[in-house]
């Protein structure tokens, strides 16, 4: 591949590393986008699974409970 008439790989370093951290900055952007779409993904999923739970209720027995002020 020539760029500006001359082969990257004889290019003066400057020009290489230009174009290095050119393709390393795409890159950066494109794995940033898939993490956002993953992460919104699974935070979609986690919303549509969660299941609400009922309130425990404790019923006690009241044949073993006394009313009020009873002496006995």
């Amino acid at each position: 591949m020539a760029f500006a008439g001359k082969d990257p790989l004889r290019a003066p370093i400057s020009l290489a590393l230009d174009i290095e951290v050119y393709a390393n900055s795409i890159e950066s952007v494109y794995r940033g986008l898939g993490r956002a779409r993953l992460t919104t993904g699974r935070k979609r999923v986690q919303r549509s699974q969660r299941v609400q739970e009922e309130p425990e209720v404790l019923v006690a027995d009241t044949m073993d409970v006394p009313e009020g002020n009873v002496i006995i």
